[in-house]
């Protein structure tokens, strides 16, 4: 009967180690992938926002608060009247 208990424990014991290598697998894994995900995100999120802002980003030192960072496309307008 001993011997049945202490098969039983050893399985357990097997499993429990198991369980833990397989968990401190999966954590170490995520941290090597860490920098790669918060730099993937962000490098999404920063997409986004020149999506929706046109390219400009924050001036605090210009009037409206930003300024275009791609090339210009404006176009000079002579209003002297003459051809």
């Amino acid at each position: 009967m001993k011997k049945l208990n202490r098969r039983k424990a050893n399985k357990k014991a097997q499993m429990i180690v198991g369980h833990l290598l397989f968990f401190v697998i999966i954590v170490a894994a995520l941290m090597l992938l860490a920098s790669y995900i918060r730099n993937s995100m962000s490098g999404k999120i920063r997409q986004a926002g020149d999506t929706f802002g046109g390219g400009a980003q924050y001036n605090p030192d210009s009037s409206s608060g930003y300024y275009h960072t791609g090339t210009s496309s404006e176009t000079t307008v002579d209003t002297s009247g003459t051809p």
